[in-house]
């Protein structure tokens, strides 16, 4: 892309080409009932060497109004190979009343298609899933920032509509579950707030609380209200400490609320905090290192979007130790 600046006006123009390749989707599935079950493989895709090439231009513009206000107004012209093409656009307000305070209102419309996943699922049964479309997203946000000498506050209010929300549903023989997008608007709004601080000059802290209420009769209709596999809250807490120039050590928690899921397996997940560890720094201008300890307790968390099953998340699916090192050569 390229810029052009003149008087009041920063214009951005860019141009983006995405090439998608399914890969690394298969699976071994081996069973301990017995040595007379034989081990399954195959792929998860019904295509597994589809590739697509999709291409999007897009327009932006920063108009200062004048020292303290600005507006930003953004275009988005997306073409995907298998889903058409779609037109996308933003604008935003940011007011900074003064070197504290910042204000931000922004409204914007943009896509998501379908993953390979969501489209291209290996089925039981003999029910062929129709392709789900891509989902339309319309977002307003109006966030506030405060700043002080050694830490900052934000909170961000949200409301999204989501048209053709993609979720999964029972096929109509019952033998498995498949995406498609649903009839009714999907209605998400919420708060976020973030705070980080510098409790003294080598110690740093990160906190960060959401709550989202999502509502969508059609998906929610079978699940008490609650929309499948969306956390109500989510929370993390970070800190990290340099005990010298060059290293330093810190952890994290991650914190989510009670997911539900629409299938017959009982694999909801119940609310659950997630604790890792880590440090690292520099040896020499070229030499690097990193250590840790994901999911610190061995927290097992059921993942209820798993297709098999009582499956545990992906992600730090049980304590993990690592450690990295890094040289970087001169040359």
């Amino acid at each position: 892309g390229f810029k052009r600046l003149f008087e009041n006006h920063v214009l951005a123009l860019g141009f983006n080409w995405q090439y998608e390749h399914a890969k690394d989707m298969d699976f071994i599935r081996t069973y301990s009932r017995g040595n007379l079950i034989p081990t399954e493989t195959g792929s998860l895709l019904s295509d597994p060497d589809i590739q697509n090439n999709n291409f999007a231009v897009f327009l932006q513009d920063v108009w200062e109004l004048n020292k303290k206000t600005n507006i930003t107004l953004g275009l988005r012209y997306d073409d995907f190979e298998q889903f058409g093409d779609h037109f996308n656009y933003r604008a935003a307000l940011v007011h900074m009343p003064d070197t504290q305070q910042t204000w931000k209102l922004l409204y914007g419309t943009a896509i998501r298609t379908p993953t390979f996943r969501e489209y291209l699922k290996v089925l039981d049964g003999s029910f062929v899933a129709p392709v789900a479309d891509p989902e339309k997203l319309k977002s307003l946000e109006l966030a506030y920032l405060y700043s002080w000498q050694r830490a900052d506050i934000s909170v961000t209010l949200f409301h999204n509509e989501i048209d053709d929300f993609i979720h999964e549903t029972p096929t109509p023989d019952g033998e498995d579950e498949y995406f498609t997008n649903s009839e009714e608007t999907l209605d998400m709004n919420g708060v976020d707030v973030l705070l980080t601080a510098s409790i003294i000059e080598d110690l740093a802290m990160r906190l960060n609380v959401s709550y989202l209420d999502a509502d969508s009769t059609d998906i929610t209709e079978n699940t008490d209200g609650d929309t499948p596999y969306l956390a109500s809250w989510t929370a993390g807490f970070n800190m990290n400490y340099a005990y010298s120039s060059n290293h330093d050590a810190g952890f994290s928690i991650i914190y989510n609320s009670h997911r539900c899921d629409t299938n017959d397996v009982n694999d909801e997940s119940d609310a659950f905090a997630i604790v890792n560890i880590f440090g690292g720094g520099e040896v020499s201008s070229q030499l690097s290192y990193g250590y840790g300890i994901d999911n610190l307790f061995d927290k097992k968390v059921f993942d209820p979007a798993a297709d098999f099953g009582t499956f545990h998340n992906t992600e730090r699916s049980e304590r993990e130790f690592w450690i990295r090192l890094q040289w970087s050569p001169t040359l």
